[in-house]
């Protein structure tokens, strides 16, 4: 007697493990034969929507030896493979949209590499996340190995009345602008292409910048309660910090 594949979702594991298996294969054909364009499987869980996925993915990439004995192998053309991109959001939870954008970005590069395709981007939201995130790591890593520098200027400055850029001389000046339309560059590339809300990027790049300084006086304060962190700067500047129902009776628009 054939073992009872029970929590078993990969159709080759079942296959090659001689579980039982009823023939639903004639779906598959029926599914690629539609004229539709999309589909939505709304079934409960643990009706077999995973497993029907994966064998749909077996059939599309053309593993013919898993068929054997069943209607889709004579009703199938096994000359024809195709590419499939299988994206699952079962191995945890996702925070934020860096998460998010960052999870499949994993899933492309794994597929590129396994088709050997050239991605035009590295990540999905055509990299802007990433050169923000590299622009941040890079300027809490300047602070952090000329920290004593910082205190100095800091004390000398008193406290630069909370405007870094207050006492510094005008050629550093020159520099820390030029930075800045950098940062607010990227914005407006991630805004064209619709990653980030439409708004001033050269705002959008002075409040990342503020919020950095913010977190640099805290850090001073109190190191161990707030850690100079990339991460949680970026959490704070693209989450809402007020939900979205709170923020239009306040009147106020997300960005």
């Amino acid at each position: 007697m054939k073992k009872l594949p029970i929590g078993i979702q990969t159709f080759s594991k079942i296959r090659i493990g001689q579980y039982c298996y009823v023939d639903k294969t004639r779906f598959v054909a029926d599914l690629a034969n539609d004229s539709g364009e999309y589909y939505f499987l709304s079934r409960p869980r643990r009706f077999g929507k995973s497993l029907f996925l994966d064998t749909l993915n077996q059939a599309f990439s053309g593993n013919k030896e898993y068929f054997k004995g069943l209607f889709l192998e004579d009703h199938w053309d096994w000359s024809v493979q195709y590419p499939v991109i299988n994206i699952s959001f079962g191995g945890g939870v996702i925070e934020n949209r860096i998460e998010l954008d960052a999870r499949l970005g994993e899933f492309l590069t794994n597929h590129s590499k396994h088709y050997e395709i050239q991605l035009e981007h590295s990540t999905i939201s055509g990299n802007e996340l990433e050169k923000i995130r590299a622009c941040v790591e890079a300027r809490i890593k300047v602070f952090m190995e000329n920290i004593d520098y910082v205190r100095l200027y800091l004390a000398e400055t008193r406290g630069a009345s909370f405007n870094i850029k207050a006492g510094l001389d005008s050629d550093i000046k020159i520099r820390y602008n030029v930075f800045l339309q950098k940062l607010a560059n990227i914005f407006e590339s991630g805004i064209k292409k619709k990653v980030f809300k439409k708004f001033d990027p050269y705002l959008l790049a002075v409040a990342l910048d503020g919020i950095s300084n913010a977190f640099l006086f805290e850090y001073f304060n109190n190191p161990d309660k707030h850690p100079f962190d990339a991460n949680l700067i970026l959490d704070i500047f693209f989450q809402q910090v007020y939900e979205e129902e709170k923020m239009e009776k306040c009147n106020i628009k997300p960005v």
